[in-house]
């Protein structure tokens, strides 16, 4: 079911970033996964993944943040760079100004 596997990709660490892997978690192809995504969700896997992984760094800009380098490390992200701004993409605003309550 894609809400099982949808649940699975959110609570999984470290963070899964690649469709191989829900394809493979879920015992089907990559094309047959994004078929059932586009069907049952309305966005493709990557998409989600992607979201996924944005509001993780939300929940990470909750509390004070040492090195957001290490929070993209975590995330899967290749660098700083690409957290903040797939983060600026979906909020608006780059994680800092999150975690420091300026943007809602």
């Amino acid at each position: 079911d894609i809400s099982d596997l949808v649940e699975w990709a959110a609570s999984s660490s470290p963070p899964v970033t690649a469709v191989t892997e829900l394809a493979l978690h879920m015992g089907v192809s990559e094309r047959t996964l994004q078929r059932a995504f586009v069907e049952h969700v309305g966005i493709s896997p990557k998409q989600v993944l992607n979201r996924l992984r944005v509001q993780a760094a939300a929940a990470a800009a909750q509390a004070p943040v040492t090195s957001w380098a290490d929070v993209a490390h975590q995330l899967g992200y290749a660098d700083q760079a690409h957290l903040t701004s797939a983060f600026s993409a979906a909020y608006g605003a780059p994680p800092a100004r999150q975690e420091t309550g300026r943007v809602s």
